[in-house]
């Protein structure tokens, strides 16, 4: 395994970069603040724009790390952040490098293909570039859409975890997890 950092990415309509703290309003406007965006989420929404720029400080402190990985996802046409990705929690089990992968992404943006198009950059990324082996995900079990996104991946349904997130407005809840190795993504996505 190979760190390299938030690198930027590119997809046919958008491009994946560096979240900077100029970009507070656009998140704040498009989804931090948005509480059907953020009802499965395990963070609260943002009560105003400081909070964001707050969590993009941090993000923009955190880039001088190679093994950070967080990316804005860029509208090509519109210029808009809609919304973000990230790899984390990188981890070996035995001989292999595991890491899992979220996302989020504005209201307006949904059910357009554009989580899914973001995450397949992002795992040939992790597959291909940095030398990861698995990747996991997990949803809320009441967020079917981002189950479908998964699916989509090619991941498959691993199992069902009992209270796996703490949520700042929920409490703890029950999440489905997903998971995806490298040979299974090239096979299905590169091919």
């Amino acid at each position: 395994m190979k760190h390299k950092g938030t690198c930027p990415l590119e997809t046919k309509r958008l491009y994946l970069r560096r979240f900077v703290v100029s970009d507070a309003k656009m998140v704040f406007e498009n989804w931090s603040s948005d509480e059907e965006v953020t009802k499965f989420v395990a963070w609260a929404p943002h009560q105003n724009v400081q909070v964001t720029e707050r969590v993009l400080k941090s993000w923009e402190q955190s880039y001088q790390l190679l093994d950070t990985y967080q990316w804005a996802i860029v509208d090509r046409e519109s210029l808009e952040v809609i919304g973000s990705i990230s790899l984390f929690q990188f981890h070996r089990r035995g001989r292999k490098v595991y890491c899992e992968l979220g996302y989020c992404l504005a209201k307006d943006y949904w059910n357009k293909g554009l989580a899914t198009e973001a995450a397949r950059r992002v795992l040939a990324f992790a597959f291909l570039e940095v030398g990861v082996d698995v990747v996991t995900a997990k949803h809320d079990v009441l967020n079917k859409a981002s189950g479908r996104v998964m699916q989509k991946l090619g991941m498959t349904q691993d199992k069902l975890v009992r209270r796996a997130v703490l949520t700042e407005r929920r409490g703890w809840v029950d999440c489905d997890t997903y998971i995806l190795l490298k040979e299974d993504f090239i096979d299905e996505n590169l091919h």
